[in-house]
């Protein structure tokens, strides 16, 4: 049994090296902050809204129609 775990163990730590290079080689995704909820969303799946020339990210419509209804209280000072 011991001779059995000895040749499956570098076998085991080869593959988790190949796991881990996969991920690494991966794009990280480009998120922004839901300002009215405060999730982070990624950019290209977000719901979009420009407010005096800023573009702002929302997670769900409900978001964006609160930050439409007072932009004051959700977009970050300047």
């Amino acid at each position: 049994m011991k001779a059995l775990l000895l040749l499956a163990l570098p076998l085991l730590l080869i593959s988790c090296d190949a796991r881990e290079e996969a991920k690494s080689t991966t794009a990280p995704v480009e998120k922004s902050k839901d300002y009215v909820c405060g999730m982070m969303v990624p950019k290209a799946s977000a719901i979009k809204h420009v407010h005096e020339g800023t573009e702002y990210f929302f997670c769900a419509d409900a978001c964006l129609e609160k930050f439409k209804a007072d932009p004051k209280k959700y977009a970050p000072a300047k």
